[in-house]
């Protein structure tokens, strides 16, 4: 188990770039939960993620497909190594844009 603590302004920019916030500030007190579950599959051991706010699933659906091509989890689970293709993806978006930003 590993537990960070933080506060709204810092759940804002991450929530934000998993494309979960639904514009509604986060509450005192407010929890962004990650799971990481090992799933034994045919080919080996499998990992899924789940993301909760408050205690209840978020849906990575969109970030998912839009940064990795992936295709959407059930009940709120997400492949590992899709999360993990499309961060990679939204990292290079991101490093491009400031790249032509200070280009000037």
């Amino acid at each position: 188990i590993v537990l960070y603590g933080g506060h709204d302004t810092t759940l804002l920019p991450l929530m934000t770039y998993l494309g979960v916030y639904d514009g509604v500030w986060p509450r005192y007190g407010a929890t962004l939960s990650f799971e990481l579950w090992k799933c034994d599959g045919d080919q080996g051991p499998a990992y899924s993620v789940l993301i909760l706010r408050d205690g209840v699933p978020l849906s990575l659906d969109r970030f998912l497909e839009e940064n990795a091509g992936a295709r959407p989890g059930a009940g709120g689970y997400s492949c590992w190594e899709d999360l993990v293709r499309a961060a990679a993806g939204k990292r290079r978006v991101l490093r491009d844009y400031i790249a032509k930003k200070t280009e000037r």
